[in-house]
């Protein structure tokens, strides 16, 4: 019996088939099925001994059509019973995994090369794996085989969608590892090429086109070690790779049960899904887990809409389960359980991803007769097993749908198509097409299935409908200003009156009440009205309980500025079906609502989104609020209003899948956010909680933790361009900036953080929009979010494993640090010199174990490792390169040269094109926003790769001074004399022109940049003199000789010595771009800053004592002031005699000169007085004056006592402030350096490294410092009533809701009624709001009639008081 293989390029346009018995390999195309094109090629025979080929197992691939018109083909086999292995490092796979790496060619040659052929076995080392391994790759259009460097392996192979035009790559899964390689085009003339490739190309090359090799992902690795018969086998992965990407489930005892993506062309682990299988499957899955790795990893299928946009998941584990994923941020939308289906066996998105195909079994009763031909209905059977199984296909729609039950359509499989999809090389999926092939060997579509054809054909059109005469019906409503009312029988009632129809006013925000509309009665008891007005279609349907008359919007579709014209309309019991036109309401022109020429189609209720027409009216009804209308039509308005939004709570509340999947399709959401629905949207986003005022951070009502309503998303449904998030929308349709206005804001970002401790894909729209809300000035939301546990305590579901020793050892030297945890497939190594590559795994095996050792270190003093919950968060900013430069990037030479020579420029772009976490550092300052632990950590990661940029320009700058000094001599003792070695000194005068002008020119961006307001800081104060005055030296050296005055060259000694100053306090400042010293230059600043108003109002206070005393003693001769000298005598110190009695030395004064009256010159008398503060009181005591003595007097009271002692302790309490938030302080400051190196246009750098913008960031903190952050957030917690959400505010029931009925007994039936569902099946439907007949219109106008009498009777008392109470008393 025949065997067949089935492929089907990625396209889903080629088909490949494989006959593994007669080895036969044929060609075809998706709409040519039946017309096969052989494949004949002499490696591809019959072998002699056939009976080799009983263990072995094939895999196939085909490639798309390239763009030469090549299409390639790959066929593999395998030894299907020899399980995964471990790659020994001294096994002979290892040694040629390396080699392949080390090759640039994927090529080989035939007479060179030794390959496996059909006809041979492959033995290799013992412990390896013995059997048949050979790979096939074909080109259809040369009629060849390619030869490669991976001929003698065997294992399952794909094709991948290229990226290259050029290039198609191709990955083998085999039992070692995983292969990655492309063949290019003119493979030809690339063979002949690539072989002569030089070493340097080999080792240099910045894209090797060699293969990639890469070891099993870590859930697989981990069971290599176990024994023999429980290892996984290659078979495991037919099913699990689809397009570009492996998917794998890596079960975790401790954790929820995830399914890992992992993306082939680099291995990277892009997305992760978590798997809530339940309690009990979970614990089943766990034990299987632990047991046998097949019975779990094998038992799961896997199928991504053709849009990318959906994931479908079914586990084995939970047999009759679907989960549906959304792909962009992995979040579970919604788990369908089918009661009575016994197994699944295939999954398939169909109809333009509208569908999903479903095949399986389903458990039918002893007495239960199934017919092919009609549709099996789905039925519940309660812990019984089925004495029978029938094939069934299950048809899920998906979007189209109004009730869950109607969403689902089961029909019997007459071809039995179990056991084709059974076996996967029977099949093959693609871009939205399935083809199987039978055992007779014809290949078919799944599309083309009988069955399937026929549930998917089915017209819902009943061909009973009768049309209905709209002409005569818009005649008489627009002409006449008449309601037309139609019976079921199409017969215009000309005699009805109003008072019959259930509904009248329809569109109560328009100001004319005789607009033209028409009603048709859907039934004969006229309980179902169609109305179509002049901007709606409704339906409405009048329930009779008792007495009383009580009506209900069931469906309504509203155009905003649009009116309605028919064309058509068809009517029957229970069902419509209109054809309609919209035409402008001013120049009354046609416009076309969904393509050209076409008409708008409404059949009610079959193929209509009851659900989604109601948010777009909710929305609409918004906008009409606007239009100015009387307080009665008003009030009528407020009740339709609530009529359209019972539409979408019965959906909340009674069928909550389609609500899910109608919101990621149609973005309802948007809608409701826009028609400012508050009440709804708190529904979904919220449930209230029970004994909410026992705690202090307790909330009455706490986001949905489950049965999740609402998902963000930043792409449309039906393209990969972004879309306006949910957060956007609300955003810009605030009216204000108070949080009564913006209380949806808080909603969602509350929703979305509270979520994010489960899974970080909740917040990928915050990351996006936190700039705009400081835009906006809704900056307390950024803060309030920020104290989210989610930024402090999301614990990462990372293997801890895979961190490395050294980067925990770093964590402990610092209060927080980041890390990127690589968790894709592990690259096996290139280098092809093992010995020295052992060396060096031995040398970092020793540095690690001993030098750097935890051991040493508390890890107690460590958080557990958590993620960063905002996804997608640093993005930089790139200018694409011109043709030309995008060429000589490639070379290095070109681009080191080019950062050399040019300065590094700032890249100037609008703001949107900036990352948002550079968006977020210019817009806030606070430096307590850097306590948050999460915030830190964006920082630390950021700053690990900017300060390799700074300290390259503190070198720098260290390579300028050294410059400076030795061209000046400043480092000599003796008389300035110039260096005259010309041999030197003109290289140091290139070098220190050079070095300035680099910081000139980027100083000069740097203040074109930001301008002078931004730039103008101590910092850059000194970074600009800095450079300036020492290039002013070195240019008038040029012009000094030996032979120059002693004047010019003490000004020039002086002007080098404050040079040399300014060099060593920019020195001093420059080593903020290191860790330790940072600190203390942020202290000392903060103290400057601080204290800089104390000094001001010290300076002055010294200023007038300086001025008062150089007024007293300016001139002291003119008041008869004379000092008091010192008198002297000259005594012999061995007999103390005096030795000239006759002769006193007596001290006199010049009080006009400032070296015997310092306060004989102003600013010397200031000096003098400041220097008071230090205990020197010079010339004081020699002037015996009482003026002299107040003054000195009240300045040692004022300036010593009181201001000296305020300084001190000012500056303690500024020093232990600065000190408590130093670290704040530093983060604060790198984060202004981060800005400046976000922007800046950097040369030399990889494009293509992933390490710049990791999709995880993951960080370690002190405990102490998120135990900080944690006290922090409850006392804020204890001063403020909102977080995001106020603490009061809950989600109201339908009993508390504002009810427009008329009396109590109405209310009651009114609160009984929403227990009642909705189904269209049974139509039966549930009571809402009362009817608006005229009757209560006339009694609302005499109530409010009668108000506005009480008002005018209570306004006339009120003047005649105030008259009595003006009248002047006689």
């Amino acid at each position: 019996m025949s065997k067949y293989y089935v492929a089907l390029s990625q396209d889903g346009q080629e088909v490949a088939i494989f006959n593994s018995t007669k080895f036969e390999l044929s060609t075809c195309t998706i709409d040519r099925l039946d017309k096969r094109e052989q494949f004949a090629n002499d490696s591809l025979q019959i072998p002699p001994n056939t009976n080799l080929f009983g263990d072995v197992a094939w895999s196939i691939s085909i490639s798309n059509k390239l763009a030469n018109g090549e299409i390639l083909i790959a066929l593999s086999c395998f030894n299907k019973y020899h399980c995964l292995m471990s790659e020994d490092k001294n096994s002979a796979q290892y040694y040629r995994s390396v080699k392949r790496q080390s090759i640039s060619s994927i090529f080989t040659d035939i007479m060179t090369e030794t390959t496996a052929d059909v006809n041979d076995d492959v033995g290799l080392e013992d412990g390896e794996m013995i059997g048949f391994n050979t790979t096939w790759i074909f080109s259809t259009l040369n009629k060849e085989r390619i030869r490669t460097i991976f001929d003698d392996l065997g294992g399952i192979v794909r094709f991948l969608s290229p990226s290259d035009s050029k290039r198609q790559p191709l990955i083998i899964i085999h039992h070692y590892g995983i292969i990655k390689t492309s063949i290019p085009l003119n493979y030809r003339q690339h063979k002949k090429n690539a072989l002569n490739k030089s070493l340097f190309y080999k080792f240099f090359a910045d894209n090797p086109k060699g293969t990639i090799e890469f070891y099993f992902p870590l859930a697989i690795s981990k069971q290599l070690k176990v024994r023999n018969e429980d290892r996984p086998q290659l078979n495991l992965f037919n099913k699990n790779i689809k397009n570009n990407y492996l998917f794998l489930q890596d079960c975790k005892t401790d954790k929820l049960n995830s399914l890992e993506c992992y993306n082939l062309e680099n291995g990277e682990l892009i997305k992760s899904f978590l798997i809530d299988t339940g309690r009990n499957a979970k614990d089943n899955l766990n034990y299987y887990f632990r047991k046998s790795f097949n019975s779990v990893k094998n038992c799961m299928i896997i199928e991504i809409s053709k849009n990318g946009k959906l994931l479908a998941y079914q586990s084995k584990f939970n047999q009759n389960h679907v989960t549906l994923y959304l792909m962009e941020n992995t979040l579970e939308i919604c788990t369908k359980e089918f009661t009575d289906i016994r197994d699944i066996i295939y999954i398939q998105f169909i109809c333009n991803d509208e569908k999903l195909l479903i095949i399986g079994e389903q458990n039918v009763g002893g007495n239960q007769v199934v017919e092919n031909s009609e549709e099996i209905e789905v039925v519940s059977i309660k812990k019984k097993r089925s004495l029978k199984t029938v094939p069934v296909m299950i048809i899920w729609d998906l979007f189209s749908s109004n009730s869950e039950e109607d969403s689902i359509k089961i029909t019997h499989d007459s071809l039995n198509s179990l056991d084709i999809f059974r076996h996967h090389h029977n099949y093959a999926s693609s871009n939205g097409n399935t083809i199987y092939i039978d055992e007779k060997g014809a290949v078919k579509s799944l599309l083309d299935h009988p069955d399937l054809v026929n549930v998917l054909n089915k017209k819902f059109i009943n061909q009973s409908l009768k049309p209905l005469d709209v002409i005569v019906a818009q005649e008489m409503s627009e002409g006449l200003k008449k309601h037309a009312i139609f019976h079921l029988d199409n017969i215009l009632d000309s005699g009805a009156t109003e008072n019959e129809a259930i509904v009248i006013y329809s569109e109560p925000w328009i100001h004319n009440k005789n607009y033209p509309r028409i009603s048709v009665f859907l039934d004969e008891d006229k309980s179902i009205q169609l109305i179509i007005g002049v901007y709606s279609v409704q339906v409405w349907r009048r329930l009779l309980r008792g007495d009383r008359q009580l009506t209900r919007l069931e469906y309504i579709w509203i155009s905003q500025k649009r009116k309605i014209e028919v064309k058509s309309l068809l009517v029957e019991r229970n069902e419509f079906l209109l054809e309609f036109i919209l035409i402008d309401e001013n120049e009354e022109q046609q416009v076309n609502y969904i393509s050209n020429g076409e008409r708008i189609r409404l059949h009610w209720p079959h193929n209509v989104s009851i659900l989604k027409d109601a948010c777009v009216a909710l929305e609409c009804c918004h906008y009409f609020i606007d239009n100015p209308i009387s307080p009665r039509k008003g009030l009528l308005f407020d009740k339709f209003r609530v009529q359209i939004q019972n539409i979408v709570k019965n959906f909340i509340n009674y069928n909550p899948n389609i609500f899910r999947l109608t919101d990621i399709k149609y973005d309802i959401m948007g809608n409701l956010i826009r028609g400012n629905c508050v009440s709804i949207i708190k529904r979904i986003l919220f449930i209230n909680t029970d004994k909410y005022k026992s705690a202090i951070n307790s909330r009455a009502m706490k986001a949905k933790m489950k049965g999740h309503l609402h998902f963000p998303r930043l792409y449309s449904w039906e393209s990969n361009t972004p879309k306006k998030n949910d957060l956007e929308v609300a955003i810009e349709t605030i009216t204000g900036v108070h949080r009564k206005d913006t209380i949806i804001i808080g909603y969602l970002l509350d929703y979305y953080s509270d979520n994010a401790m489960e899974n970080t894909g909740w917040m990928i729209s915050v990351s996006q929009i936190l700039p705009l809300l400081y835009d906006r000035h809704l900056d307390y939301y950024v803060k309030e979010l920020f104290y989210k546990p989610c930024f402090g305590a999301r614990l990462s579901r990372t293997d801890e494993s895979l961190v490395s020793s050294i980067e925990l050892m770093k964590g402990h030297h610092k209060n927080v640090h980041s890390m990127i945890i690589q968790q894709g497939l592990p690259r096996k190594p290139i280098t092809n010199i093992p010995d020295f590559k052992k060396r060096i795994e031995v040398t970092k095996e020793y540095i690690e174990t001993n030098l750097l050792s935890l051991s040493r270190h508390d890890p107690s003093v460590m958080t557990k490792l958590n993620v960063v919950p905002l996804p997608d968060f640093f993005t930089y900013p790139r200018i694409s390169p011109n043709k030309n430069e995008k060429i000589l990037n490639h070379y290095l030479a070109w681009r080191v040269l080019k950062n050399i020579i040019l300065p590094h420029a700032y890249i100037e772009v609008g703001d949107l094109n900036y990352s948002p976490f550079y968006r977020i550092l210019v817009r806030d300052n606070r430096i307590t926003t850097f306590s948050n632990p999460s915030l830190a950590a964006l920082v630390d990661y950021k700053w690990s790769k900017a300060q390799s940029y700074f300290i390259r320009s503190y070198a720098i700058y260290i390579v300028f001074a050294l410059s400076f000094w030795t061209l000046t001599n400043v480092t000599r003792n003796d008389v300035f004399t110039p260096i005259t070695s010309k041999g030197l000194y003109f290289p140091l005068q290139i070098l220190l022109f050079y070095i300035g002008y680099l910081r000139l020119a980027f100083e000069y961006l740097q203040l074109k940049y930001k301008g002078f307001r931004k730039y103008f800081t101590v910092y850059n104060f000194f970074d600009i003199i800095s450079i300036i005055m020492p290039l002013c030296l070195v240019i008038s050296l040029n012009f000094l000789d030996l032979g120059v005055s002693d004047l010019t060259l003490r000004y020039y000694t002086v002007a080098t010595s404050l040079t040399s100053l300014v060099m060593w306090i920019e020195l001093l400042l420059l080593l903020r771009f290191f860790t330790g010293p940072a600190n203390y230059i942020n202290i000392s600043v903060n103290i400057i800053r601080r204290v800089f108003y104390f000094f001001v109002f010290m300076l002055i206070f010294i200023v007038a004592i300086a001025h008062s005393m150089y007024i007293l003693l300016r001139s002291p001769n003119s008041i008869g002031l004379d000092p008091d000298g010192q008198n002297y005598a000259l005594f012999n110190t061995d007999t103390e005699e005096n030795v000239a009695p006759n002769v006193t030395i007596n001290q006199t004064f010049n009080v006009n000169q400032v070296s015997d009256n310092y306060f004989s010159n102003f600013w010397q008398s200031i000096i003098a007085v400041y220097f008071w503060t230090n205990g020197r009181w010079d010339q004081v005591d020699q002037w015996n004056f009482l003026p002299v003595t107040i003054l000195c007097f009240l300045a040692s009271i004022l300036l010593i006592t009181v201001m000296q002692n305020m300084l001190v302790a000012l500056m303690a309490s500024v020093f232990d402030e600065a000190c408590a938030l130093g670290n704040q302080a530093v983060l604060k400051f790198r984060a202004d350096l981060i800005s400046d190196y976000e922007t800046l246009m950097r040369f030399v750098i990889d494009l293509k490294d992933e390490n710049e913008n990791p999709k995880e960031l993951h960080y370690v903190a002190k405990i102490e410092d998120v135990e900080r952050w944690e006290s922090g957030i409850k006392k804020y917690c204890k001063l403020h009533k909102c977080i995001l959400v106020d603490k009061s505010d809950r989600v109201s029931s339908d009993e508390e809701e504002e009810d427009y009925s008329d009396d109590e007994s109405e209310n009651e039936f009114y609160s009984k009624s929403r227990k009642m569902r909705y189904s269209e099946s049974s139509r039966e439907l549930r009571y809402s709001e009362s009817s608006f007949s005229e009757l209560y219109m006339e009694k609302l106008d005499s109530r409010m009639k009668e108000i506005h009498n009480d008002i005018r009777n209570k306004i006339k008392d009120l003047e005649d008081k105030l008259k009595t109470l003006l009248e002047p008393k006689r």
